[in-house]
Order: C-alpha cells, then structure tokens, then sequence
C-alpha cells in the first residue's frame, strides 16, 4: 500500500502482483471516493459529492508502474516475420542519456556505436531487415539490420525531457516518427530490403538504453496520427484489431515482461532491469 499526493488530491493505492488493484481517493479532504483497476489499468473511479457520483471508465492509475533500464534489457528478442513492409511501433520512454546522431542514409553499417537501443534493431532473414529504435534525451534514430547492412534510416535531432510518447511508423517499407502523438518526420525509402517488425528491449550489443520505458506495442499495420493520438493516453485491452504484442510493463516485480495480447509473448528479464513509476 502507498500514499501519494497529488496537489489537493490525495491517493491511497493497493496494487496486487499483475498490476491490478483498489484505493481510495479524496480532495481537499472533503470529496472522498473509491477507485478501481484492473491489469491493463482500465478501471472505475467514484467520487461522492453530495448526492453526485463521478466515474472514469479508462484511466492511467496514478502510479503506474514502468521498467527502468540501465545496462539490463528484455529478451528473448526475435523477429517478427509476418509483420512486414507496413507497421507501427508504440511505446513511451524517458531517457536519461544522449545517443549519437548518426547520418541519415540507405546503406552501410552504422549505428554500432554510441546508441541507446529502445527497440533492438535483430539482423532480418534473407531480404529483410529487422527495424530498431535508438532514443537519447538529444533525438530519435531508427535502424535496419540485415547482413552488412545497418543504415539509420530516420534520425531526428531533439531535445527530449521526461516522458515521451514515440510511434514508429512504417508504410511501404519507408518510415514516420511521430512524436507526442505529433507528426515529426518522414525518413529514407529504399536500401533493397523489406523492413520487418522485430521485439526486444533496451539490449546492449551496441549501446543499450538508458532510462525508463512503458507501453511498447506493436501493430501491423501503418497507423494514422489520430489513431495513435487515440490511444496513447490509455491502456489496451490487449485485443484490438491489428494489434500483435502488446507490454503493458505494468508488473511492479518480478522478471518477466507479460504480453497481454492474444499471442502471449512473455520476455524474461537478462541483467539488471528495475522497476519505477510514472
């Protein structure tokens, strides 16, 4: 149980193992209430004022929990080879360091070095290559791994503070960012490969993450901006059309990544990985 303060209103949280749970709610200690949630934080909050009765029925519970990355990551990461070509990337993350800001290109091998890899950018079967996402508090890259192959594909300079919002999204194999659930820019086409949607998270061959991560999930399909703006500020249920894997990171402990989505794709944990709240 906890307590936490939120200006004039004041909390009281009881959070079971996967992330569900119950308190009490009051402001200014005269509209008192009670709250509910459930593992994917979609819940009921009643206050009582009068004879007046206030509810939500999709919230972020105050508190939340979110993984705190700094040199562990989440594996097992593997491609996704039916999700090609056309997909989205979701996830929210506060970084804590910056990243190198390599030239934006259709070939080569960069991005070996000086990253801070959120989404792992796997080496792609013959003909494709496996996306990745690198984030520093000074922008945002995405990558293409294949043989001999690891060009940045999108680099976006910007300053980042606290929490971020990031949607990843490929159509035709060319990708957007979208940042805050605003569009920010369209990178490179080409290279010869079809793009493929892979999962793992914050791991280090060439510079793991550094900060903290929540609500990573991936569609497979080419999301529109309302959509993502939709969505962003609510949790899922974990079956919505299209979508594939869906980590909520709302666990608190333990060390595995639980998918709430049908697929179940649950990732252990590998080195030190902690937990912290939004």
């Amino acid at each position: 149980m906890r307590t936490l303060s939120y200006g004039n209103l004041v909390t009281t949280e009881n959070y079971l193992a996967d992330g569900s749970g119950a308190g009490t709610v009051s402001r200014n200690d005269i509209q008192q209430g009670t709250m509910t949630w459930n593992a994917n934080q979609q819940g009921t909050i009643t206050l009582s004022s009068g004879s007046s009765t206030y509810s939500a029925s999709r919230y972020y519970a105050p508190g939340r929990n979110a993984l705190a990355l700094d040199g562990g990551y989440v594996g097992l990461a593997s491609v996704l080879t039916g999700v090609a070509t056309s997909f989205t990337y979701e996830f929210w993350a506060r970084p804590r360091a910056t990243h190198q800001n390599d030239g934006q290109t259709t070939s080569g091998v960069g991005g070996t070095s000086g990253q801070h890899y959120v989404w792992d950018p796997l080496r792609g079967p013959t003909g494709k290559a496996g996306v990745g996402v690198s984030m520093g508090t000074n922008g945002i890259s995405v990558y293409e791994h294949a043989v001999n192959y690891m060009p940045a594909k999108l680099v976006y300079p910007t300053t980042l503070s606290g929490w971020t919002h990031v949607a990843v999204v490929y159509k035709n194999n060319q990708p957007s960012l979208y940042v805050n659930g605003v569009f920010a820019k369209t990178g490179y086409s080409g290279g010869g490969r079809t793009a493929v949607a892979c999962y793992g998270f914050g791991r280090n061959y060439w510079g793991g993450f550094s900060g903290d991560l929540d609500e990573m999930r991936v569609w497979n399909y080419d999301r529109s901006a309302s959509q993502i703006q939709a969505d962003m500020n609510r949790s899922l249920t974990g079956t919505e059309p299209g979508l594939v894997s869906y980590w909520p990171c709302n666990e608190g402990s333990g060390t595995i990544l639980n998918d709430m989505s049908p697929t179940a794709r649950q990732i252990p944990f590998s080195g030190t990985v902690n937990w912290t709240t939004r």
